[in-house]
């Protein structure tokens, strides 16, 4: 039934272009070091207004090989690495390195009892080679120790690929990535009509439409839509967190008193939850029905007056997990996307679909 309402809504009252909204949440961001995704456990990277991108300095201790020291009476972070050391306080635009101030591009900043740090800067001082894809809204990282080889094959995301321990249905993939488990590539799908349904490989393979520009677009949507979506707190949230998630669905006017309805829910249930959704784009199907981009996702619930509706998703009570306050959760599901358009070009017609939920089919397990 679901479904069917989905498909009737895009045809019949689908409006052609996205309302303008008074305010954004910040873009998130996709690092990717020496050719594979970073994942961060819980809080993540996200462009600043100052138009630069903001790490959480635990990143840097784990993943470009630093020890990362917090000095709470000057609230000040020293970063070591070898024989060098950076120094950066909360709020201040200035840094030390080695003794010497220098002038940071974004100033350091508290979010959510996290340090966010200027990813280039730090980056760049410990010799590293840092580029930006803006299409992708991705980080590129090379360190200074890595060397190149010919024999890595590299995905279009500048990701490696894998030809060994591969997953028992590689076939369906247009490749295996060194950074993405099996236990993601072999979940069972979402199978609706089984007659029609199409694997990753044989939509690249055969459909025009499926080609890396509307792709990258549609993941942007995607990503953009969930920061919303898994991020709501009763004491910031108000209608423009509404207008902003309706523009990144296939929009049906249905949707946007059930939006305002949730908006106040959400307010009168005092829920705060948090989290991120990153979809895959070389794990894209087609269930029969409609297409799905296969996803890795991460939430917090951390209050609630009562264990219901928390997320914007009509079957949320039905058949969600019963998160527990405070506890990390991780998984993977499939999202429903789409166009309301048919022919070459796709463009700005591509969204999350109306109606979409996390719970179709998905995997979900407990952080430890």
């Amino acid at each position: 039934m679901k479904k069917g309402l989905s498909l009737l809504v895009a045809a019949g009252l689908t409006l052609g272009a996205f309302p303008a909204v008074m305010e954004a949440a910040p873009p998130l961001v996709n690092v990717h070091l020496n050719g594979k995704k970073v994942q961060f456990p819980d809080a993540h990277p996200f462009v600043a207004d100052s138009g630069r991108t903001l790490v959480p300095v635990r990143f840097v201790s784990e993943s470009l090989g630093a020890n990362v020291t917090w000095i709470g009476e000057t609230q000040t972070v020293a970063i070591q690495q070898g024989g060098k050391e950076i120094r950066l306080r909360i709020g201040d635009s200035k840094a030390t390195v080695d003794g010497a101030e220098t002038t940071l591009d974004a100033p350091v900043l508290l979010k959510s009892n996290r340090t966010f740090v200027p990813l280039r800067f730090v980056s760049e001082n410990f010799n590293a080679k840092v580029e930006w894809d803006g299409a992708t809204q991705t980080v590129v990282i090379k360190t200074a120790d890595q060397k190149d080889d010919p024999s890595v094959k590299l995905d279009p995301y500048g990701r490696k690929i894998r030809t060994t321990n591969l997953p028992s249905n590689a076939a369906d993939y247009p490749y295996i990535l060194e950074d993405v488990p099996n236990e993601m590539y072999e979940m069972k799908y979402l199978s609706e009509f089984p007659e029609r349904a199409k694997n990753t490989s044989t939509l690249y393979r055969t459909i025009p439409e499926f080609n890396k520009e509307n792709v990258d677009i549609w993941m942007e949507r995607v990503r953009k839509h969930f920061a919303l979506y898994l991020n709501a707190d009763y004491r910031t949230i108000n209608q423009n967190w509404g207008d902003e998630l309706y523009s990144y669905r296939i929009q049906a006017i249905y949707e946007q008193p059930q939006i305002e309805k949730y908006v106040s829910w959400v307010k009168t249930n005092e829920i705060q939850i948090e989290g991120y959704l990153d979809p895959e784009p070389s794990m894209i199907y087609s269930s029969g029905w409609g297409y799905f981009v296969r996803s890795k996702y991460k939430i917090r619930v951390l209050n609630y007056k009562q264990n219901s509706n928390l997320l914007y998703d009509e079957f949320y009570d039905i058949v969600a997990p019963k998160f527990e306050k405070g506890v990390w959760y991780e998984g993977y599901t499939d999202i429903e996307i789409g166009t309301n358009v048919g022919g070459p070009y796709w463009g700005d017609t591509l969204a999350v679909i109306n109606n979409v939920s996390m719970f179709d089919n998905y995997w979900n397990r407990r952080v430890e």
